[in-house]
């Protein structure tokens, strides 16, 4: 039984100070909606990471319709959130966040990830602006359960209020009676890797898709 949980991600993006257009004709227009100022501060990271990870995405998307052919039917995971958020209300409202994610699943697996995902939000109280993820698999090669989860995070503060987004994605299902999970030529840690950079690729991309990245 192969169970990993992904330790926190955290990109950290410094925003310059903005002095204004100064005259000039052709400034760019400043972010005003809460999912363009997130987008503004974190897409150069999110899409940086995407790129990186898309190649073994594209491998484990094939082997997976491969073993999702001989499965029974699991439940899917697909929570989005975007809110404008109060300085002297973000305590009580990152405490409910991490109370809420992933909380269709459960395990133990699970309760390290949410662990993960404090950690993650302590750190983020120093912080201008970040992005994060934080993955759970657990690959049962004999067959029976299996889980792939992911949760994607992207903030940003502007002179009021702090601008959050995450997403859910993944799931839960079960291989078939007589059905095992094949790992095709690939070795245990580098199914666990692969499967990793998928679960995040996706949770990034529909982060991105979320903030209306085009």
């Amino acid at each position: 039984k192969l169970l990993q949980v992904k330790a926190p991600h955290v990109t950290r993006t410094i925003l310059k100070g903005n002095m204004g257009n100064m005259g000039c004709s052709n400034a760019e227009p400043q972010p005003t909606s809460k999912e363009e100022i997130v987008l503004h501060a974190t897409k150069s990271a999110l899409n940086q990471s995407t790129k990186a990870l898309k190649s073994d995405h594209d491998e484990v998307e094939k082997w997976l319709n491969e073993m999702l052919a001989n499965s029974t039917r699991g439940c899917s995971l697909s929570e989005k959130t975007c809110d404008t958020i109060e300085y002297d209300q973000w305590e009580e409202y990152a405490e409910a966040v991490q109370e809420s994610a992933m909380s269709s699943m459960t395990g133990a697996e699970v309760q390290k990830a949410k662990g993960k995902i404090a950690e993650t939000f302590k750190a983020m109280s120093h912080m201008v602006a970040a992005s994060g993820n934080v993955a759970v698999i657990e690959l049962n090669k004999e067959g029976g359960e299996q889980v792939i989860a992911g949760y994607a995070f992207a903030f940003a503060r502007d002179n009021d209020n702090v601008q959050f987004a995450s997403v859910e994605t993944g799931g839960v299902w079960k291989m078939q009676a007589g059905y095992q999970l094949q790992s095709k030529e690939w070795s245990d840690t580098q199914l666990q890797e692969k499967v990793r950079n998928y679960i995040t690729y996706n949770a990034f991309t529909e982060l991105l898709q979320q903030l209306g990245s085009s």
